[in-house]
């Protein structure tokens, strides 16, 4: 049963291994690295079923705690259980200080959570390495290795609880980012649809995906001839001149014409150039890229006053006209 058990550990120490590689890596890179891991893998495994036939099985114990270090081949079985996983639980340490460098918050976030679980991995490999030596010489602990509140139970208790906070974080906090993308879109998403109603389609799936193309569908439909450019370059200019940054300044520029160009269109009125601007960067730009860009397009739409000036000045200048 233990054999099995320290089997299953070390499999799951290899995978969160991979999972921290994915976190950190190209897909080049984890696969050129993976190869090394699953080596060392493939040897622990080989050499802890050899031990293990040889020593507890022939020995028949049942379990094999570190004060049974005495053994034939135990204490060569152990070592090698302990030698990989704390292999293993220091590659995740070690990946875990590349968080900062991870673009996003909840993977950064997962990954440290990962790196404080290989500690404390690492720290139940000390004290069972630990306690089998002072058997071993003679002077066993004061407290029981494996007891419900002891060191090993404790230790491994804190190490699985942050290594599963870690794996679990990551796509709890992707869903829950995207839950908050998706409720910044809708006003802009309500607006743009409302001009063609027939382009909303009921389905399920990503709703952030599905507003971004829906957007799309209508700036590149009935909106398409209203989307000045002249307009984007003009609040492009008085928001950089206001000090924001350009990034920024771009996409309040964007969100002012999608704006104006909605409320053109609710005017009725002639298309406002015969070169429309392209509304969220290009096509090909990946879901992820396009779906923030729209997100930010979306908080100037709502948010910003060079969005709100130029869209007074514009229903203010129609209002004389007509």
């Amino acid at each position: 049963g233990q054999y099995l058990q320290h089997v299953c550990v070390l499999t799951s120490a290899f995978w969160l291994q991979v999972f921290c590689l994915h976190l950190t890596q190209s897909a080049d890179e984890v696969e050129k690295r993976k190869r090394a891991r699953v080596i060392l893998l493939i040897v622990a495994l080989v050499g802890l079923t050899a031990f293990y036939i040889v020593g507890p099985v022939r020995s028949e114990l049942a379990s094999m705690p570190s004060s049974a270090g005495n053994k034939p081949w135990v204490a060569e079985y152990l070592a090698m259980y302990g030698g990989y996983l704390a292999i293993a639980m220091a590659d995740t340490v070690w990946m875990s200080r590349l968080a900062n460098h991870v673009p996003r918050r909840y993977l950064r976030i997962g990954l440290r959570l990962l790196g404080a679980g290989g500690a404390f991995g690492l720290l139940y490999v000390a004290h069972r390495v630990g306690y089998g030596i002072a058997v071993s010489l003679g002077v066993p602990p004061l407290w029981i290795e494996n007891g419900y509140i002891g060191p090993n139970v404790l230790l491994t208790t804190v190490s699985i609880a942050l290594l599963m906070s870690g794996v679990m974080v990551p796509p709890i906090g992707a869903r829950w980012e995207a839950h908050t993308a998706a409720k910044e879109v809708h006003p802009l998403w309500t607006d743009v649809t409302s001009i063609a109603p027939e382009l909303v389609f009921a389905h399920r799936g990503d709703r952030l995906r599905r507003q971004v193309t829906e957007i799309r569908d209508v700036l590149i439909g009935p909106l398409h001839p209203y989307l000045d450019p002249h307009i984007y370059r003009r609040v492009l200019g008085a928001a950089i001149d206001g000090g924001t940054i350009e990034s920024d300044a771009e996409v309040t520029a964007e969100a002012a014409v999608v704006a104006i160009a909605i409320e053109a269109k609710r005017r009725d009125l002639p298309a406002l150039t015969e070169t429309p601007l392209i509304i969220g960067g290009t096509v090909d730009q990946g879901d992820d890229a396009e779906g923030e860009r729209f997100v930010r397009i979306a908080r100037a739409y709502r948010n910003s006053p060079f969005v709100a000036n130029a869209l007074h000045e514009f229903k203010e200048h129609h209002d004389h006209v007509h």
